[in-house]
């Protein structure tokens, strides 16, 4: 006959499984699910108007925010989630928000907000430079012996962990990104529009990664909507750079990016 525990629902159910991975981890195929989710949407919102993008990209983030809260209720719902996505998921998010709702949500504000071939540099930022910054971080924890200053200096943790190394090649992975974006466009590289389209974003960009912890810690509240994250952040804030001065500049004339560069 079977236990009392098995009848009351306490054996035999299955529980939500993930990876193992904590944001010290390298993680590489949460990077890669990065990188080309951020890929889709740039292209997706260089081949439809501004208003079709952040209308579809609007609902299907408030389709998976509701999800988020179903599996956080439901037990059932919740494992096959994480049986779904469990591979790109941090090992505290089988019981929390993930980032995914966050992403989503910052990526729709950029594209309501800015000039298209900005959105695509914030983006970019996000779904490049992001995964940029924590491979850097990881890579030289793990394999850079401290044993000089110059070593110490790059893996030591400044705010909420994150170290110089991870800061540092936010900056430099998306200056050349922005740039990749302005040539492609066919803009006109002047050096007052280099200096904002493409050091602004990265300046600000970097702030953020620094500044903004990954799980949102920084309020009282640890649960969306109300606790910052990095994925919402990081696209807004270094679209934001890029727009803030590209007006101060009077608005020269950005060309908007073409969609071929994305399909060949």
């Amino acid at each position: 006959p079977p236990s009392p525990a098995a009848e009351e629902g306490g054996e035999g159910e299955e529980e939500a499984v993930v990876s193992k991975n904590t944001r010290n981890d390298m993680h590489l195929e949460r990077k890669v699910f990065h990188v080309l989710g951020g890929f889709f949407f740039a292209a997706a919102r260089l081949h439809v108007s501004k208003s079709f993008f952040v209308q579809s990209l609007g609902s299907l983030g408030l389709s998976v925010f509701l999800v988020e809260l179903g599996r956080l209720q439901s037990k059932r719902l919740n494992v096959i989630v994480c049986k779904v996505l469990g591979l790109v998921m941090r090992q505290h998010e089988s019981q929390q928000f993930s980032g995914m709702s966050y992403y989503m949500l910052g990526v729709t504000v950029t594209c309501l907000l800015f000039h298209s071939t900005i959105a695509v540099i914030g983006i970019l930022a996000l779904a490049i430079g992001d995964p940029a910054a924590s491979f850097v971080g990881v890579a030289t924890r793990k394999f850079l012996k401290p044993s000089g200053l110059p070593a110490r200096i790059v893996t030591k943790r400044l705010l909420h962990g994150k170290s110089l190394a991870g800061t540092i090649g936010f900056f430099l992975c998306t200056s050349a990104l922005s740039y990749f974006v302005l040539v492609a466009a066919g803009a006109t590289l002047t050096v007052p529009l280099v200096l904002s389209l493409i050091l602004a974003p990265a300046v600000m960009g970097a702030i953020v990664e620094l500044v903004v912890p990954s799980p949102n810690l920084c309020l009282p509240f640890k649960s969306f909507p109300l606790g910052l994250d990095d994925n919402f952040m990081l696209p807004v804030m270094s679209g934001m750079g890029a727009h803030i001065a590209w007006k101060l500049l009077g608005s020269p004339v950005l060309p908007i990016l073409r969609p071929f560069v994305y399909w060949g």
